[in-house]
This record gives structure tokens, sequence and C-alpha cells, in this order.
């Protein structure tokens, strides 16, 4: 079994609820292995991820929550936006940061704040640092939000990013940026999020995924907006 189907086949539940926004299943997760993939037999654009960092303790496990990380389908790499900015009808209470990693995990691009003085993050298609980052492929990445004070390090604990400048849209231009993720720094701000998103579309199962999970009565109801 292919790991798109495994990581489908683990949030099969949730296709049910599948509708232009994704609202957050539970918690979910921080690292490639844990990301909660936005999927739905029926396809379609994604326009909004809603969902809660809960900061230490969850109910369910005791653990701390600040990132989640979701897979996603980049199907328009060129208008690709990702975005808690209000004006693109996206939102956070906290002061936040978003990340965007190929599907083997690597850094690719990164943004603390749109606009000096902003906590309101967004990643566009391409870094404006110099580092020459470029969506051109259509195709399966991760997508992560944090709190402020959360940022990816690779192997060895490297900061993946580096920051310069107050805005920037960074590639993996920091020690680690070489080596795909592998945790992240100390607790961050935690709160409420809607990531606004263009460009993006729903991950479609594999037809054999689809067909078990249609034989389970999971797919075939889309939530009505």
């Amino acid at each position: 079994m292919d790991r798109i189907t495994c990581v489908v086949l683990s949030l099969c539940s949730s296709l049910a609820l599948a509708g232009p926004e994704w609202p957050e299943v539970g918690d979910a997760g921080s690292t490639p292995g844990t990301a909660q993939p936005v999927a739905s037999g029926g396809g379609g654009t994604v326009t909004k991820i809603i969902g809660n960092l809960e900061g230490s303790g969850l109910p369910d496990t005791g653990l701390g929550d600040y990132q989640d990380m979701y897979l996603i389908e980049i199907c328009d790499p060129v208008s690709f936006r990702a975005s808690t900015l209000p004006e693109d009808n996206g939102q956070a209470d906290f002061n936040a940061s978003l990340w965007l990693f190929a599907f083997d995990g690597h850094g690719l691009l990164g943004n603390q704040e749109a606009q000096p003085g902003l906590t309101s993050p967004i990643l566009l298609s391409e870094s404006n640092d110099g580092t020459g980052v470029m969506l051109t492929t259509p195709g399966l990445y991760y997508l992560a939000i944090t709190g402020a004070g959360s940022v990816p390090l690779s192997a060895g604990g490297l900061p993946i990013f580096e920051f310069l400048a107050p805005g920037e849209i960074s590639g993996p231009d920091g020690p680690g940026g070489t080596l795909p993720i592998d945790s992240w720094t100390s607790p961050g701000d935690f709160g409420h999020y809607e990531i606004a998103l263009q460009g993006v579309c729903f991950i479609v199962p594999a037809p054999a995924t689809t067909a078990t999970l249609v034989s389970l009565g999971l797919i075939g109801l889309r939530r009505r907006r």
C-alpha cells in the first residue's frame, strides 16, 4: 500500500465532511508522518483550512499542540497563496508563521509576517529573499502553521530557514536547509486560525482507496456551506 493511500485511509472518516473549507479533524500533527491529509473523494478547490493550536496538554494525549501540518495538493503553483491576513479572508488570533515543505520533507518557503509590524503571515509561489525558490510543479506538499517562537529544524537541531529582513518569504537558507524537517523548536504562541488558500485542491484518493471508502459509505456526502 502506497504512502498516500495509508495517510488517506487513516483519515477516511473526515472525507464525508469535505467542502470548500477544511476543518481540522482532531489534531493535525506536526511532522510529515503525522500530517493531516486534506482529502475528498470529489476533489475540487480548497479555499480555507480552519483549526486550532491548543497549546499544552491536549485532552486526548496530554501532549502539546504548537504546530499543525497538513498534506495538500497544490494544483496551480503559479497562483498559490496561503495567508492569515484578514484582507485575504484569513485569521489568526495569535502571532503566527506559515511554512511549506516538499513531499520529501525538505523546506521550501517560510514567512513570519506578511509586512513589518504585522502578526499575520503569507506564502506566495516564490521566495523574496534571493534564494530563488519558485513553485512550478503541481503535486503534494506539506503546509504548516505555528506560533511565533516555533520554527522547523532538520536533524541535529539545525534551523531550516533564516530570516534577515521583516516581511521576508524565505527559502531554505538556514544551516539545516539542505535536510528535511525533523522537529520544531520550543513551544510558541497558539490559538484559533483560518488559512485562506489559492491554487490548492483536495487530494483525491487513489482508485483502490476510493472504492474501499465508498464501500464503507464514507464518500459521497459533501458539507454544504
